[in-house]
């Protein structure tokens, strides 16, 4: 299985593995897919010889470069978000942006001898409507005389995308039917899906290496993401004031990103049982209406990837009670390969609620 349907932590060394030489500090820039300093677990420099840990979005790729840390800091600098700050009557004005509902850790380095930071607050701009108000919240974690760190989330509802986490039970389609499973279950075991990653598997995973490792047709489930979920980008003003009584607690700048988890497959791996019923839920913030709907490709889909395609039977699901058209899609330049998905847009899907997801599968 090629194709990254789910986000991954890497740990990217710092050293003479990637052509990296002697000691001394260095700062990172992410070129792609978001242009900022990034803000690492070691602060806004990293040592040489060490190693930092990455998030990398499903389907996608990170671009960093390593550049030399400043020698001396001149003016505000800006980690962990894309933007700016900028030198204001009392302090700094950052100036950022992000994807609704999604919560980051960033700091402000400042240049020698400057005032400390002592609070934060958000300003109402670009300016809301009352009716259409969300909040912004944004709160100071950490200070030392020459910056400060705070976590902001952008406001307004975040839009899903990965779904890892689902409770799980085995039995045939007949009986979870007439047990009323599709509207969901209550008595299901709690697993992270795909079952296989941060489990010292080796990607890719092909069906032959699948069959060595004794992989059951569970593990062939990758969960699932939802495509073209309603987000829009949100601009955020921050206000940095100096002076006063401080509001936050002394420490060092660090980034949040963790080291990748490891651990071993679970048992439900190798379980040879051959039909499942699995369930999950997500919040839409907004929903398309019949009527009201974009263009075909702009729709809100269900995307259900597996391992091994080819055993896979049947595949049923069903949001919020209410049966969904599945879908089976084959890549036009290899009929090898190809994953399940149904449109959302018109079936029993509602925004700005949580939905119900349950998804019954069949495989050899």
């Amino acid at each position: 299985m090629n194709p990254q349907y789910w986000d991954r932590t890497v740990e990217v060394p710092l050293d003479a593995s990637l052509g990296f030489a002697g000691s001394g500090k260095c700062e990172i820039a992410e070129l792609y897919p978001v242009e900022r300093l990034r803000l690492t677990a070691q602060g806004p420099f990293a040592a040489l010889g060490s190693k930092i840990s990455v998030r990398v979005p499903a389907q996608a790729v990170v671009v960093l470069e390593v550049r030399p840390a400043p020698n001396r800091i001149e003016k505000p600098r800006l980690y962990g978000v894309p933007g700016s700050v900028e030198c204001a009557e009392g302090g700094y004005l950052v100036k950022t942006w992000g994807p609704q509902g999604k919560s980051e850790r960033c700091a402000v380095l400042l240049p020698d001898k400057s005032a400390p930071i002592t609070s934060a607050h958000v300003r109402d701009v670009p300016k809301q409507p009352l009716r259409l108000w969300s909040p912004t919240p944004v709160k100071l974690v950490a200070g030392r005389d020459d910056g400060a760190a705070m976590d902001v989330t952008f406001r307004r509802d975040a839009a899903p995308d990965e779904l890892r986490r689902w409770d799980v039970k085995t039995g045939p389609l007949e009986d979870g039917v007439a047990a009323g499973r599709p509207a969901g279950f209550k008595d299901g075991a709690s697993l992270d899906f795909p079952l296989f990653v941060d489990a010292g598997v080796e990607m890719p995973l092909w069906d032959q290496r699948a069959d060595g490792l004794g992989l059951g047709p569970l593990a062939n489930f990758c969960g699932a993401y939802v495509e073209n979920a309603f987000s829009e980008t949100q601009e955020t003003w921050i206000d940095l004031k100096t002076g006063g009584k401080a509001e936050i607690p002394p420490g060092p700048l660090l980034g949040t990103e963790a080291a990748a988890a490891s651990h071993p497959l679970p048992e439900a791996a190798m379980d040879k049982s051959g039909a499942w019923w699995v369930q999950t839920s997500f919040h839409l913030p907004f929903m398309y209406t019949l009527g009201a709907e974009p263009f075909f490709d702009e729709h809100q889909f269900l995307v259900l990837p597996f391992v091994r395609q080819s055993r896979v039977v049947q595949v049923k699901a069903w949001i919020n009670g209410v049966p969904l058209e599945v879908r089976k899609y084959e890549y036009p330049r290899n009929r090898g390969f190809s994953c399940f998905y149904a449109d959302l847009v018109g079936s029993g899907a509602v925004g700005a609620a949580e939905n119900k997801l349950v998804v019954y599968f069949e495989a050899k």
